[in-house]
Parts: C-alpha cells; structure tokens; sequence
C-alpha cells in the first residue's frame, strides 16, 4: 500500500466513509471504505466532521453537559461514603454494644443519609448538597 502522508504543504488522508470523522494515513483503513483527502500538513482532527460534498472540516458541536448524571454519580458516591461510615457503628448497636459517643456520632450520620435521601438531582446544578458531618 502507498503512504502519501506528505506532498509538500499538504498530506493526505483517508477519511471513513462510515462516520466522515475517522482518518488515518493508509487507504485499506476500514476495509478500504475510504475517501482521500488532502489537508495541511498541520492538520490536527479530532472532534471534527468531514463534508464530502463540500470538502470542508466542520467542529463538532459542543455536547451538552449531563448535570443530572454528574450528580446522580456524586450522590452515589456519598451515600456510599456515609454507609461504610455507619457499618461498624450499626453493627455496635445492634449488638447493644455501642458506646454512647460514637451512638450521637451515629444519629448525627443517619441524619446526614437521611438528607441524602431527599436530594433532587433532577435539578442540576442547583443542588443544595447537605453538609458532611465533620
């Protein structure tokens, strides 16, 4: 197969015909179902799309954020925190062991999983997040 990276100022490259945003330098990429074209040897891709009709390089769009999904991770991930805080201590009062510090320590945790509980994410990012107990 014939590389034709460089031509002076310009390369070219093979762009999927598939997505017309994947490129590489060889033109059996894909099984072949590829298209030339020639760009400055400066080219940098990624997160563009090819025009075949006009042979332009467009910029992607811009994704949205998910703010829901961040804070449905970030609130997992709290929960998580505040119920391997609580395991031992659960375990001390089911037992009738638990001291009485670490059974206000307790009480103040559960208030905190409580609030958790209440969280809307679906109002992302305007999330007023309860405060970890300290």
């Amino acid at each position: 197969m014939q590389n034709s990276r460089l031509e002076g100022d310009s390369m070219n490259i093979y762009v999927y015909t598939g997505d017309y945003r994947s490129y590489g330098f060889e033109p059996s990429l894909w099984g072949g179902a590829t298209v030339s074209v020639e760009v400055p040897d400066d080219f940098q891709g990624g997160a563009k799309h090819y025009n075949p009709e006009t042979g332009i390089w467009t910029d992607d769009p811009e994704a949205p954020v998910d703010y829901v999904a961040i804070a449905n991770g970030k609130l997992a991930e709290l929960r998580e925190d505040a119920a391997a805080k609580v395991s031992d201590w659960v375990v001390e009062l089911t037992l009738g062991i638990i001291s009485d510090e670490d059974k206000a320590e307790l009480i103040i945790w559960q208030k905190y999983i409580q609030a958790l509980r209440k969280v809307d994410t679906s109002t992302a990012p305007d999330i007023a997040w309860p405060e970890i107990p300290e």
